[in-house]
């Protein structure tokens, strides 16, 4: 291997960690960004957090922020793997954002004045629940954001379980399908898609 040889080796393994850190502190960057997000939607009016389009809609915002934050950051992932990081961060994002509303949800109804009653009942089983030292805590927590998956579909009627969960499944499948669709499309209208082409 001649001196010229070298040189070209060296600029190409440089060249590929370079590359390979842009990525991941892309990844960092819009693993950050979405979880801000999904803490903004927990506290957002519940008039804002319609149910079926909220979750449409956070999916297109995560969708076109993937790709926003990769041009922001000259980081040229791949297509495949854009989309897939897309889908999957809108996913996390909208599970922690409901997980969240839940316990929102629950401290408020737990301080307001017409359940106070059954806060009360509710600590007292807990506190027996503590007492027996059993699995019956982790339960209590199901129960509760069963619950509140209830509670949301109040004003579509009164449904009862397994409804709910599959309605809130059917939100998460929507909420990373529209983040992939959006992506794939800023994808292909903008200037990764050069990138791309130059790269192959």
């Amino acid at each position: 291997m001649n001196h010229f040889d070298k040189i070209r080796l060296d600029n190409g393994q440089s060249e590929t960690n370079r590359h390979s850190v842009s990525i991941l502190t892309w990844f960092t960057a819009c693993a950050f960004t979405i979880t801000a997000l999904s803490i903004a939607a927990a506290h957002a009016p519940a008039r804002i957090r319609l149910i079926g389009l909220f979750s449409i809609a956070f999916g297109l915002v995560v969708g076109w922020g993937v790709v926003r934050i990769a041009s922001q950051l000259q980081a040229q992932p791949g297509r495949r793997f854009t989309v897939f990081t897309a889908a999957l961060l809108s996913l996390c994002g909208l599970i922690g954002s409901t997980l969240q509303t839940s316990r929102l949800d629950e401290s408020h109804s737990m301080q307001s004045g017409n359940d106070a009653l059954a806060a009360r009942l509710i600590k007292e089983f807990e506190w027996h629940d503590n007492q027996s030292g059993s699995n019956k805590p982790s339960r209590t927590n199901v129960t509760a954001f069963q619950a509140y998956l209830s509670r949301r579909l109040q004003n579509l009627g009164n449904w009862s379980s397994p409804w709910p969960e599959c309605f809130w499944l059917t939100e998460l499948i929507a909420t990373a399908i529209a983040a992939g669709w959006m992506s794939h499309q800023c994808i292909s209208a903008g200037p990764v898609t050069v990138a791309e082409r130059s790269r192959t």
